[in-house]
């Protein structure tokens, strides 16, 4: 009870508003840092305010996402290059 404030503090949801640019989270689905269901909450919260946001879930993925494999890295890759060209690549 008495860490509420720092809780806040520490939590990206509390931060989340209108103004919140494009979101892309991916997830390791053996993530041990971080359960999956704060990525769910944070990708929720930036919707019900109107913001676009991803979420993608990946299998075979810890925390870090070292040691992935070269298939599922250029996945990962693929992915984040086509979420940077939907939302910041200028018509030329």
């Amino acid at each position: 009870q008495e860490n509420k404030g720092k809780v806040a503090k520490a939590n990206p949801i509390t931060y989340v508003s209108t103004a919140a640019p494009p979101f892309l989270i991916m997830h390791g689905k053996l993530d041990l840092t971080v359960i999956k269901n704060q990525s769910e909450l944070l990708h929720q919260a930036l919707q019900e305010k109107g913001n676009s946001s991803k979420l993608i879930f990946l299998d075979d993925v810890a925390h870090d996402f070292w040691g992935v494999g070269a298939n599922l890295r250029q996945d990962i890759l693929c992915q984040v290059q086509s979420f940077f060209d939907q939302y910041l690549k200028q018509d030329m």
